[in-house]
């Protein structure tokens, strides 16, 4: 009667070690296909150029993506979105200017960044 209760605690015990193997091995899975956004940092554009988002930050587990863009007083002018809103074209204004990089992965999850840029007078 032992002899069974120990072998049934096993059995229990090697189940166990499997499913939870298993759901971390399922949680990394879908974490790693989450998209991730790294940000540059101090970065600098002259009117009149073209951003992407490659310029601006680093993306890892994109499937798409959209960027749009605000003037710190608010204002959208002097900015141009292109058709699939993978780029920013800026104007002849000048100042500090917040892009969004809204992002989905290949799990559906979404994530969002905020990033600085301070565009300048052309030289």
């Amino acid at each position: 009667m032992k002899k069974a209760i120990t072998n049934l605690l096993k059995a229990l015990l090697i189940v166990f070690v499997l499913i939870a193997g298993y759901l971390g091995f399922e949680v990394y899975d879908y974490t790693s296909k989450a998209p991730k956004l790294y940000p540059k940092e101090n970065l600098r554009f002259q009117c009149g150029e073209t951003i992407t988002a490659a310029d601006i930050a680093s993306l890892e587990s994109v499937q798409s993506y959209k960027m749009y863009a605000v003037w710190d007083d608010g204002a959208r002018d002097e900015i141009t979105v292109s058709d699939d809103a993978s780029a920013i074209t800026v104007g002849e204004k000048t100042g500090r200017l917040t892009i969004t990089i809204s992002a989905t992965g290949y799990v559906s999850e979404h994530r969002a960044v905020d990033i600085p840029v301070f565009i300048e007078p052309k030289e």
